[in-house]
């Protein structure tokens, strides 16, 4: 996501990072008094995972590539990678 602030938005990341803390916290305080604080950690987990999602349609608004460029590994990325 670094791309995104070279390409000056980095606002974008600002607001899925918000997006993740504001998650964490509603289900901490929903499942930590009730299940402890393992699944707290779990909740915060799935919170950060699940912002994970929208982060490629902010770079994809941005840059010249297609979602399934950025998602799916080709084969050039692949060989690259086992250099």
């Amino acid at each position: 996501m670094n791309d995104l602030s070279a390409r000056d938005n980095p606002v974008s990341k600002s607001h899925t990072a918000g997006l993740a803390v504001v998650l964490a916290i509603v289900l901490d305080l929903v499942l930590m008094p009730r299940y402890g604080i393992a699944v707290a950690a779990a909740a915060t987990s799935v919170a950060y995972i699940a912002v994970l999602i929208p982060d490629p349609w902010f770079y994809h608004q941005v840059a010249p590539f297609h979602l399934y460029e950025l998602v799916v590994p080709s084969w050039e990325d692949t060989a690259f990678s086992l250099r």
